[in-house]
This record gives C-alpha cells, structure tokens and sequence, in this order.
C-alpha cells in the first residue's frame, strides 16, 4: 500500500487482537529493513570517506533512529486501539 488509505471494520475483540497483530506485523517487517538500512550505513562509515560523505552518513543514520521512535510510537497506539461499547447507545 502506497498512499493509500483503507478503514478497515472491527466488530469484535477477537477482530481487534487479529487487526492489532497484523499491522504489529507490518510494522515489525518495516522495522526489519530498517535495522538493515542501519547495519549498511554503520558498515559505510566504516570506509574510506571524505567529510561531506561521511556526513551525509551520519545525517541518514540519524533518520533511521527517529522512524525507529516513530515506529515505537505507532505499535503504542495499535496497542491503545480499543472497541466501543455500543451497547449504551
């Protein structure tokens, strides 16, 4: 999915627990690249590199840590998702 936005129903806990696990999935295999993304720039400045490159290194790794905190901040509100009780209505 690109861009795209999709609502997805939930009716019940169990429907809410499998909604919950998937996107924890989506996010965990997101998160996977990302620590790959990561080792590949550690590996980088590991190299022979002239200040310019090796800044511009730092500045992405610097990235891949706050989508990492963005990531973490997106599984907290999965977990928060809750059903409403339409019972009282």
């Amino acid at each position: 999915m690109h861009g795209e936005l999709s609502l997805i129903h939930v009716n019940t806990p169990t429907e809410l627990r499998i909604v919950q696990r998937q996107q924890k999935q989506t996010v965990q295999s997101a998160t996977a690249d990302l620590l790959a993304t990561a080792c590949l720039l550690e590996k980088a400045l590991d190299g022979n590199l002239d200040d310019e490159t090796h800044a511009l290194i730092n500045a992405a790794y610097f990235q891949v840590n706050q989508v990492q905190t963005t990531f973490d901040k997106l599984v907290a509100q999965i977990d928060n998702i809750q059903l409403e009780d339409k019972s009282r209505e």
